[in-house]
């Protein structure tokens, strides 16, 4: 009973598994197909989502055209997903510029491959900013469906590792998704921090004044900053990927040729021009003076990657240190002009003074007397030439007065058409509302004369001279950049402009220096002397005023004068006529030169005075000492060696505070001599001086009714 009873379990047991194992079977490979197919599209769903999410992580470097940048974030996508491959295609130019290709894949996979059993398949994503397509996105993955069929011939011997396989394929596809999601988080916190440094590179450099270009190896342009856009006249866009010697078009100040700053880069590890040596011309045209160096780029490995290069435009600069460099020179010609002046001026004080002197010897005599005057003439004229180089060097006195520069003007019109030529005409604009300023009308009239003169040569064939005025406000910038000594205050603008045939470039900047003249002899026989501009500049500057001049070839000439405007109003006092007869007063005569110590004394006897005289300060000094209660008045010298005028004047003021003094020069500094009236000077008189002048001035002296007597 008990062995039929195991005969029909097994029997039964049998047959069930005749009719539940294909069912089972069929249950299980279906199970596992769609477990398959789930965790298939899961893995696509996923692999999907991933492209999507790369698409968006590339926009800021597709809008930027970063490649680079596109490059290592694929690389570490394809990886990390173990992708076959991974490309970047534009969408303006239809190009694929960027592929990334994956490890290879297994032997046997290789294998599956060729045979058609197993294939890759491509997912496309569009790289899109705000709406705009930049690209698209292309990853390649291969598709593993043929192992499904191994699966299901493996199951039936393999059904619990199948089912522990398959368990560890989902812990490992969660750890990988993990793995995945960690690792773009830490690609995420790169990208923003990497754009967070380039948004920090981008302020630095739009926040500095000096134009940057950065180049790469190759010398393209990649970035420039703000200041250098404006300078080369290129846009960042524009600019991009040129190279940099088309955008940064450099000569040298002198000579020819292009300047390549890469070079000097590439071959000495820096480039360095100093102020102003390099011309850069822009694209509009437009041409600035700078300054320029550069620096090689480095990766932290210390490779060069690049090249950075940082200039400067300093045509303001460079213009002001011409400027200052003209003013220097001209002061040193002026000093020297000064010297001049005094030995000349010391010389004809002793031609005059003598000339003066033989006159009374010659009454009567009309052949002598023609030739004294001949020679006081020409003594007058040459003293003349001497103030013009006074004037030009900013040694001659001024007479300060208020001076209306339209009535000057008008006046000054009507003598130079008595004086020019009557093919130019001369017209008046006198648009200054106010036209009053102080100074020494014969010096300003002057300045108006020796343009007007000079411009009329420059229209030998006729043409038009026209003076104009103007009100101006100069503020603190304009006249600390000027090369004359202003203060910000109310001018007015007198313009002297001509048609004529214009000065050459070459001849431009030496017009001011005494003795420089372009004019040969004219037609009465003289000549230029070379001095009226030169002292048209000095009495300017003297005035505290400024000077300009502009002038095109063929088009004519602008001089352009700047005065500060006063409010004083009045005009001088005629003084009365002084007796210019001494009563034998004793007189100090103190001088260097022994023609003015003999001409001078030879005139003060003349006079009726009673003369002593000493070499120079100290021997006057101790002269005065010896003969102080004789000695009425000194007449003193200022410019002599051992002691000076000066010196001698501050001396004899402390044995006898009120001594009469006169300083006498052929030269002096207009702030000496008003530092010597505010510590008690009497007079000052310049040589050479006329007998009558000399005398006139020590009888308003000595008849002072403020003199002790």
């Amino acid at each position: 009973m008990k062995v039929l009873y195991w005969n029909q379990c097994f029997i039964g047991c049998v047959d069930v598994k005749k009719t539940v194992f294909p069912l089972l079977h069929i249950l299980l490979f279906l199970t596992f197909l769609l477990a398959l197919i789930i965790i298939g599209r899961r893995i696509e769903r996923s692999i999907e989502g991933d492209v999507t999410y790369h698409s968006e992580a590339l926009v800021p470097y597709a809008w930027d055209l970063d490649y680079a940048s596109m490059e290592t974030y694929l690389s570490l996508v394809v990886k990390n997903r173990n992708y076959a491959r991974a490309a970047y295609r534009d969408s303006t130019s239809g190009l694929t510029v960027l592929s990334v290709e994956g490890e290879d894949g297994s032997p046997l996979e290789k294998f599956l491959i060729r045979i058609g059993l197993a294939g890759t398949h491509d997912l496309v994503r569009p790289v899109v900013y705000n709406g705009e397509g930049l690209g698209q996105l292309t990853v390649t993955f291969v598709s593993r469906n043929i192992f499904i069929f191994a699966y299901v011939f493996l199951i039936y011997v393999l059904i619990e590792l199948v089912l522990i396989l398959n368990l560890n394929l989902v812990r490992m596809n969660e750890s990988l998704e993990e793995r995945i999601a960690l690792r773009t988080e830490d690609l995420e916190k790169e990208v923003t921090a990497r754009r967070r440094a380039e948004d920090d590179l981008r302020l630095i450099l739009d926040s500095i004044g000096e134009g940057v270009i950065a180049t790469d190896r190759e010398g393209g342009v990649l970035r420039m900053n703000p200041p250098a856009q404006f300078l080369t006249g290129w846009s960042n866009r524009e600019a991009r990927g040129k190279p940099l010697n088309e955008i940064l078009v450099c000569t040298p100040e002198e000579g020819s040729g292009r300047i390549d700053p890469l070079g000097d880069i590439w071959e000495k590890g820096f480039y360095r021009i100093g102020e102003g040596q390099n011309i850069l011309r822009s694209r509009k045209g437009e041409e600035y003076r700078i300054s320029e160096s550069g620096n090689p780029l480095r990766s932290e490995s210390g490779e060069v990657i690049g090249a950075v290069i940082v200039f400067r435009d300093v045509t303001q600069e460079h213009r002001l240190r011409l400027q200052l460099e003209h003013g220097q020179r001209m002061e040193a010609v002026g000093q020297l002009a000064g010297g001049i002046a005094h030995d000349f001026n010391n010389m004809l004080g002793g031609v005059i003074g003598s000339a003066e002197l033989i006159r009374p010897y010659l009454e009567g005599n009309s052949e002598g007397e023609e030739l004294v005057n001949l020679i006081l003439e020409t003594g007058e004229r040459a003293a003349q030439l001497t103030g013009q180089l006074l004037t030009f060097s900013r040694k001659q006195k001024l007479v300060h007065s208020p001076v209306d520069f339209h009535g000057m003007i008008e006046k000054t019109a009507v003598l130079l058409k008595r004086t020019i030529a009557k093919n130019v005409e001369i017209r008046t604009e006198l648009k200054a509302k106010v036209s009053l300023v102080s100074g020494d009308p014969a010096m300003l009239q002057n300045c108006l004369l020796n343009l007007g003169i000079n411009s009329s040569h420059a229209m030998p064939d006729g043409g038009i001279l026209t003076i104009s005025t103007g009100n101006l406000e100069l503020d603190e910038l304009y006249c600390r950049n000027s090369p004359f000594e202003l203060e910000p205050a109310a001018y007015i603008e007198i313009r002297v402009e001509d048609t004529g045939a214009g000065i050459p470039a070459g001849v431009l900047p030496r017009i001011f220096e005494p003795f420089f003249t372009t004019k040969g002899k004219s037609r009465d026989g003289t000549g230029g002397t070379g001095l009226g501009l030169s002292a048209v500049y000095g009495t300017v500057q003297q005035h505290h005023g400024e000077l300009k001049v502009y002038s095109e070839l063929g088009r004519g000439t602008v001089f352009r004068m700047l005065f500060p405007l006063t409010d004083q109003s009045g005009t001088a006092e005629a003084s009365e006529a002084v007796e210019t007869v001494g009563a034998g007063e004793t007189i100090l005569l103190i001088d260097d030169e022994e023609s003015i110590r003999l001409t001078a004394g030879k005139i003060l006897e003349a006079l009726g005075y009673r003369i002593l005289s000493a070499r120079d300060g100290r021997e006057g000094l101790e002269l005065y000492r010896e003969k102080r209660d004789q000695v009425r008045l000194v007449l003193l010298d200022m410019i002599m060696p051992r002691m000076n005028g000066q010196e001698c004047f501050h001396e004899l003021r402390k044995l006898t505070p009120d001594l009469p003094v006169i300083m006498a020069s052929g030269f002096s500094n207009a702030e000496d001599v008003r530092n010597l009236r505010e510590n008690g000077l009497n007079a000052f008189i310049t040589k050479p001086y006329r007998m009558k002048e000399l005398g006139q001035l020590i009888g308003e002296i000595l008849r002072s009714p403020n003199l002790p007597s």
